[in-house]
């Protein structure tokens, strides 16, 4: 992860710091939510992409998985995993620039709304299927977040989201 969707999260970052004057141990705090939440995109972008990366390039990103053997167990490893990095970057948001604040917050957003929606399909439906977030939820995701009901609320308060079908 670290050599692609880390070091893209750390190249934002260190875009959205440009002339930001920021302590060395706030900043190593930063980049450690910035790896997470790039390596976090790219999970989820993993997942998705289950079905065609498998049946149509013959690929498996996530050691220990195969996708012809994919079953619940494995997806909520992988999930687990997902939460986890997502929460580490959730906890720095409040932290960014106010100028990129919002538009983190919303990606973050947009992709834990991705990975509800695969938790909430069956693993064999994953090898079939590409999920995604249909535009009109995305629109009311994008519309919370700008509004101050989505994003930026501390991670101990955030309530647990079921995507709907």
């Amino acid at each position: 992860m670290y050599g692609s969707a880390e070091v893209v999260g750390l190249m934002c970052l260190r875009c959205f710091l440009y002339g930001q004057p920021v302590s060395a141990e706030e900043r190593a705090r930063l980049e450690r939510g910035a790896r997470h939440l790039g390596a976090a995109f790219q999970k989820i972008n993993f997942l998705r992409d289950l079905a065609e990366d498998f049946t149509s390039l013959g690929r498996s990103y996530f050691p220990g998985v195969s996708p012809a053997n994919f079953d619940e167990a494995q997806k909520i490893r992988l999930l687990a995993d997902i939460d986890h990095d997502l929460q580490e970057s959730r906890a720095v948001l409040r932290s960014l620039p106010p100028s990129c604040r919002l538009a983190v917050a919303l990606a973050q957003e947009l992709f834990a709304e991705l990975a509800e929606r695969i938790r909430v399909t069956p693993a064999p439906d994953l090898i079939r299927a590409r999920i995604s977030v249909p535009t009109p939820v995305k629109l009311k995701i994008a519309a919370a977040v700008l509004t101050g009901r989505r994003g930026l609320e501390p991670v101990a308060a955030r309530p647990a989201r079921v995507a709907a079908q």
